[in-house]
């Protein structure tokens, strides 16, 4: 009798517990310190980035052999303005290419907006199948606080014949697949904004172009993480084991898809990196037109206020 007790014991206490999350990967090369950047720099596949900066304060002092990108004009799609969009894959492959950037080249990416930017580069390099990809934890502040300095030259870059080998569409996603999905309870979405603009209080507006949304709110489900929160005080990235108590705070683990939006696809990138890269989860992807799009149709209804989970 005490043995079918037993039995029943543990069948109901089983029950009763969650699934355990799937195992998780950790990709501490994702991230490089200024140690490694400055004693690696010599060798001739990487290549080094410079995202966030003016052209002129880029000629005014940069990391040693750093190519200058323009966030505002190279590493969006232009023809479409009122959005944050992916490049198309022609438009990505001549940046690659006026880049110096081939296959098998070692990118390192670095800015001076916490990681921002060089979070979304890092994704769209990604989406277009590139592989070896780094990025410099806490960005050109952590370069100058080693004690290092910049140079004001520029390095000659030699095009490149760089082509597209594959496209990992299971890092995007748009508008129809999560409204498929906003009752499924695998499913889950991340808002990377302030607060404010989460609840409503505030209505968002793109950084890009500084537009603001016609609506206010977030998507219905979706748990409020702003971006910031990824980060230290000095804009270098939290410990995997903070960043994992903080998104399963919120019910975020690896047994569910996740989706990473913001006001227009740019603030959606670092929590998409944490994701994905540091914590190694599965199935992580970007809404790229973010609430550019969505908080400014008037059939998609925003939930004001808090979540409840």
């Amino acid at each position: 009798m005490k043995f079918i007790f037993f039995l029943l014991f543990v069948f109901i206490a089983g029950c009763s517990s969650s699934e355990p999350p799937l195992p998780i990967t950790h990709n501490s090369n994702a991230l490089i310190t200024s140690d490694w950047l400055e004693a690696n720099l010599h060798r001739s596949d990487i290549v080094l980035l410079s995202l966030g900066s003016t052209s002129k304060s880029y000629r005014q002092g940069h990391i040693p052999t750093a190519r200058y990108v323009d966030w505002t004009q190279d590493i969006s799609d232009q023809n479409k303005p009122k959005l944050f969009n992916v490049l198309p894959p022609i438009a990505f492959e001549k940046l690659a290419q006026r880049l110096g950037i081939e296959a098998d080249s070692t990118i390192v990416l670095y800015d001076n907006m916490d990681s921002r930017l060089s979070t979304r580069m890092f994704w769209m390099l990604s989406y277009y199948g590139h592989k070896k990809l780094h990025i410099l934890d806490g960005g050109q502040d952590a370069w100058l606080l080693s004690g290092r300095t910049f140079v004001s030259n520029e390095s000659g870059i030699e095009p490149s014949n760089y082509q597209i080998l594959t496209i990992n569409k299971s890092l995007i996603t748009y508008k129809p697949y999560i409204e498929s999905r906003l009752t499924d309870k695998n499913f889950t979405l991340v808002d990377g904004r302030p607060r404010d603009q989460y609840t409503g209080a505030v209505i968002g507006k793109t950084f890009h172009n500084n537009v603001i949304h016609k609506y206010p709110g977030h998507i219905y489900g979706a748990q409020s993480i702003p971006w910031q929160e990824n980060l230290n005080a000095n804009g270098t990235f939290k410990s995997a084991i903070d960043l994992r108590e903080i998104y399963g705070a919120h019910d975020i683990n690896n047994t569910k898809t996740i989706v990473t939006y913001c006001n227009e696809g740019l603030h959606a990138a670092p929590p998409w990196f944490v994701l994905k890269e540091i914590l190694g989860y599965q199935d992580v992807r970007l809404y790229d037109a973010s609430l550019a799009e969505w908080a400014n149709i008037s059939d998609l209804n925003l939930v004001l206020g808090e979540h409840c989970m």
